[in-house]
């Protein structure tokens, strides 16, 4: 009996690879979403630090002079801080899209399985036709030679 060939393989495993790139590019997104995350997590951390600390340190007394740095300094955090916010949001806004492609992508190589698995079951349907053919063509010759013989 011959092998079976589904000949959608070849469509399949581009689908399957498509399918696996596009899983890898929404590990991507949700670790640069993570990422994100951490760093504007850490930047809080940073600007509130400043803050305490330049609240101490006024209490103690600033210079003028002083005191302009440090309202830089916390500036520049404040700014870090709005710039790791807006990554964090455009790092969130591709998930939903990455795992749309994906879902997607995996109903594309799912109908190809499905198709595959008919086509398999048939083409095993057809086989044992076949053989089941080719048994009652011999049961059918084995009858006629005892009715023939003495």
């Amino acid at each position: 009996m011959n092998r079976f060939q589904f000949r959608l393989d070849p469509v399949l495993r581009v689908r399957g690879h498509e399918l696996e790139r596009l899983r890898a590019a929404l590990q991507a997104a949700e670790a640069r979403v993570r990422q994100a995350a951490e760093e504007l997590r850490a930047g809080r951390a940073r600007a509130e630090q400043n803050a305490h600390e330049l609240g101490a340190r006024s209490r103690t007394g600033l210079r003028a002079g002083e005191l302009e740095v440090a309202q830089r300094g916390a500036r520049r955090l404040y700014e870090q801080v709005r710039a790791s916010e807006r990554a964090l949001a455009a790092a969130e806004a591709r998930v939903p899209r990455a795992r749309a492609l994906v879902r997607e992508a995996h109903g594309r190589v799912r109908a190809l399985e499905l198709l595959r698995e008919r086509a398999l079951a048939a083409w095993q349907r057809e086989g044992q036709r076949r053989e089941q053919a080719e048994l009652d063509e011999v049961a059918g010759r084995m009858g006629r030679a005892l009715e023939a013989s003495p």
